[in-house]
């Protein structure tokens, strides 16, 4: 049982970059056979993404930023990233790319990784996590360290804040069980989830307060929650949690 636990919070860690914050030097991807190694890297691998198990990927190390088409060979993207601290990224199937940066903001391609500029609009610097919405093929979440959740219905073109009810801004990822669903994890106020698809979140009873990675079984409906040598569980929709040993 603890090894299923621990198989699917590092499914959705490694896809998020981090393995309990500590940047790994490979990239992998889960089918029904287990898990694969796509590649390895020099250096450690702090973001991965993809668009779908077939790809193309995505992958931030700590001397660059690579891409595949098919996950089998990566080349390394513009020089320009490299000094980059990427610490989450997304794809989308439209050819528009994400990295979340700590202390450089979002940075956007949308010719698939050949050229990248720096997305301002946020006014803000370090980003925690980006999600692709699983309900809306053009929506995207960002948790931020600045001024905590924001929302875009078009691929990044545009962004809103949300998150009323939220009581820090400092939001360190988010998670959707299902459609209309959202549950967001910050860094000093514990856990909060919207019922509501995003228009107003309520605090949820945890047995702390400091969470940095979330991750869903939507097929179970079981949620994790991981922070600092801290990992919960909830089997009711975040209702009520449970510590689990490691």
């Amino acid at each position: 049982m603890k090894r299923a636990i621990t198989a699917v919070l590092m499914a959705a860690l490694m896809l998020s970059g981090f393995t309990f914050g500590l940047p790994v030097p490979y990239v992998s991807a889960q089918s029904s056979g287990g898990w694969n190694v796509l590649s390895t890297f020099s250096s450690g691998v702090t973001a991965v993404a993809g668009a779908g198990a077939g790809g193309p990927w995505l992958a931030a190390t700590k001397a660059g930023v690579f891409s595949s088409p098919d996950g089998r060979r990566f080349a390394r993207l513009s020089s320009s990233l490299d000094e980059l601290d990427v610490r989450t990224a997304a794809v989308l199937p439209n050819g528009r790319w994400f990295l979340g940066t700590d202390g450089d903001g979002l940075y956007v391609s949308g010719d698939s990784g050949v050229s990248w500029k720096q997305d301002t609009s946020l006014d803000c610097v370090n980003i925690a996590h980006i999600r692709p919405d699983r309900f809306h093929p053009q929506g995207l979440f960002v948790a931020s360290l600045c001024h905590g959740l924001y929302a875009s219905a078009d691929a990044g073109l545009t962004w809103k804040g949300m998150g009323k009810g939220i009581g820090t801004f400092f939001v360190t990822d988010i998670v959707q069980p299902r459609a209309g669903v959202l549950v967001v994890s910050t860094r000093d106020k514990g856990l909060y989830r919207s019922t509501d698809a995003g228009v107003s979140f309520a605090a949820l009873r945890t047995p702390g307060t400091s969470y940095e990675w979330l991750a869903s079984d939507n097929v179970k409906g079981t949620l994790y929650a991981a922070g600092a040598g801290t990992l919960i569980r909830s089997t009711n929709g975040g209702d009520s949690w449970s510590s689990v040993a490691l």
